[in-house]
């Protein structure tokens, strides 16, 4: 059976390297005055998926700060250097049809010098075909936190285990937490029960069979993100990632937690879901994965009833990852959203009105490559 082993991935090893300009810091900077010329075109378009959904922030008297992950250019396989208004531009702005003067700094993600935080979550499958990955996926997962935390990073994780509907989770919690709940049984147990306290296990397993109520569908990532976001304890400021794991299509009862759903529901502030999708080695042609086939179980891929697990992350502005079905290269160090995260940037505007929705563009130009994401309904309260 393939495996699809959907990672929302995290953030990641190059971490430590980030800028260590602080909060107060980046609120002294100049912001640049609009230029008054439109935001250039885009021809080439292979940046779009790359730009991933930002998180905004009002830090008033008009200013908006805006999260973006680090965005790699395919052509040279390197992130690219997010520079704002004036010479040398590779980012833009536009508000409401306007382009914005924008001032770019380099987040800080440092707990030692108070930098924006990460809420990471695993989202694992835990139904039968995935016992044979379950050990290695908690060990993955196990090490990925606490290398993350060992460089530095302000990092809190969670998680959630499903098999049609929400069968386990954990809140937002510390890394040994977490360790705890994944090392409790062995196999998919893992991730089949509500950890935390008595009292937290109880709330999370009534919300989640409210949740799920009526909910035929199977294996499906979908209804585990949209909990997680509905209900976990989530830090204010903090940038929210996904890693999802799974070794099916995303199987959806149709209208209900199926991908034009999740498409719908999913916005700018919701975060980043990144996907690792496994094969087994007849899915592989050399060193490039066939996932233009059907299923083992000759469900087709489409919208309804075998959804390519990787549109979250297409949808959400994630990076997506092929491995084999035996894990042996399975190293969530290795994904390319460690320098993601590591070069993310604050791109700071001044808006003309705070009130009200708001219609975003952005558009990135790196040599011959650009692309651009528009982001509707943004508001700034």
């Amino acid at each position: 059976m393939k495996k699809s082993y959907l990672v929302t991935l995290l953030f990641l090893s190059g971490i430590l390297f980030v800028s260590s300009c602080s909060k107060d810091s980046e609120k002294t900077s100049v912001i640049p005055a609009d230029p008054g010329t439109p935001v250039p075109t885009t021809t080439v378009n292979n940046l779009n998926t790359a730009i991933s959904n930002p998180a905004i922030t009002n830090e008033g008297d008009g200013v908006i700060s805006i999260t973006l992950l680090g965005i790699e250019d395919p052509k040279t396989g390197t992130l690219i250097d997010l520079k704002g208004t004036g010479s040398g531009q590779t980012v833009w702005v536009e508000e409401d049809g306007v382009n914005k003067g924008i001032l770019v700094e380099k987040v800080n993600r440092m707990k030692s010098t108070g930098g924006y935080p990460v809420d990471a979550v695993f989202i694992v499958d835990n139904s039968g075909s995935m016992s044979e990955e379950a050990d290695s996926i908690a060990s993955q997962i196990s090490s990925f936190a606490s290398f993350l935390e060992a460089n530095g990073i302000d990092l809190r994780v969670g998680c959630v285990g499903h098999y049609g509907e929400v069968n386990g989770a954990l809140n937002i919690t510390t890394v040994d937490k977490l360790k705890t709940y994944l090392g409790k049984y062995t196999g998919t147990s893992r991730t089949s029960y509500f950890g935390g306290t008595e009292t937290e296990a109880d709330a999370l397993e009534t919300n989640a069979q409210n949740f799920c109520s009526n909910y035929n569908g199977d294996e499906n990532a979908i209804p585990s993100l949209l909990f997680a976001d509905k209900y976990f304890s989530w830090r204010p400021g903090a940038a929210r990632f996904y890693i999802t794991f799974t070794d099916e299509a995303l199987q959806p009862e149709v209208g209900t937690f199926d991908l034009p759903e999740f498409q719908s529901k999913w916005k700018y502030s919701n975060g980043i879901v990144n996907s690792v999708f496994s094969l087994k080695d007849y899915y592989w042609n050399g060193a490039q994965p066939d996932t233009t086939s059907e299923h083992e179980n000759s469900l087709e891929w489409n919208l309804t009833t075998a959804v390519r697990p990787w549109a979250l992350a297409r949808h959400s502005g994630g990076v997506e990852m092929y491995i084999h079905s035996d894990c042996k290269d399975l190293d969530l160090k290795k994904l390319k959203a460690t320098s993601m995260l590591s070069q993310s940037s604050i791109l700071k505007l001044k808006t003309t009105n705070i009130s009200g929705k708001h219609v975003l563009k952005f558009v990135v130009k790196n040599g011959s490559s650009d692309g651009y994401r528009i982001i509707n309904d943004v508001t700034y309260n």
